[in-house]
């Protein structure tokens, strides 16, 4: 099996992923906020999570510490090593509200900054797939100050179409990946946030006690982007 390996931080609650034999430092997923809007208030529920381990550090089941009737959602799911450089993460939602919350959604945040060589300050190896195939983030926004592409949306003569962000790391480094089956927006280095990789994934209306499913792996690949369209056909398409 892969040296990957996802484990927890007890202090910041969030995963931290390894891999020695891909790439030094660690890496720290978080699902830091929902956000939504009830009775025609918008609402924001900051997230921490308890995790429990089980099968040596290939797999982990989280979910929300504050009961759902007292938050009035409940979020939960697992992440799991499926394959050398792949793992899969899965999660769901429920309204535990009395009323319906409208366009429902969290950001996803796979923090690169304590990996030494997977940062991107320009967003030049930074790539979203359009309709022109990869293309970097520097060239979509075009010296465009916006942090948020989003999928549909048009960026200097290019529609995105695919709902994946890719880190290209430089020499003898993965390509790190992020894809969700409900993602809708993609971000580098969100100021609110991580320099990483910045997933928003939407929910869109969520009736009282109505339960969704969201579907998202993480790659981390030596073929480099070619690899991981094949991997992202394969799994997504």
């Amino acid at each position: 099996m892969s040296s990957l390996h996802i484990i927890s931080d007890n202090h910041t609650h969030e995963a931290l992923i390894t891999a020695p034999d891909l790439f030094s430092g660690l890496l720290r997923l978080n699902i830091p906020e929902f956000h939504g809007t009830c009775d025609g208030m918008h609402f924001a529920i900051e997230q921490i999570f308890s995790w429990e381990h089980s099968d040596a550090h290939q797999k982990m089941h989280f979910e929300l510490n504050t009961p759902p009737d007292e938050i009035g959602l409940e979020f939960k799911g697992d992440m799991e090593v499926v394959e050398d450089g792949v793992c899969e993460w899965t999660a769901t939602v429920v309204n535990y509200h009395d009323n319906e919350i409208k366009a429902g959604h969290h950001t996803l945040s796979l923090n690169t900054s304590g990996a030494p060589g997977l940062d991107d300050e320009t967003g030049e190896r930074t790539y979203l797939y359009t309709d022109h195939g990869w293309q970097s983030i520097s060239t979509l926004l075009n010296g465009d100050s916006s942090p948020t592409l989003r999928v549909g949306g048009a960026y200097n003569g290019h529609t995105v179409i695919w709902k994946v962000i890719a880190l290209r790391g430089p020499e003898k480094t993965p390509t790190i990946a992020v894809a969700l089956d409900k993602g809708y927006g993609f971000a580098s280095r969100h100021s609110d946030w991580v320099d990483g990789l910045v997933v928003g994934l939407g929910w869109g209306l969520l009736r009282p006690k109505q339960k969704k499913t969201v579907r998202g792996r993480l790659y981390f690949l030596d073929g480099g982007l070619q690899e991981l369209q094949e991997y992202y056909n394969k799994d997504f398409r």
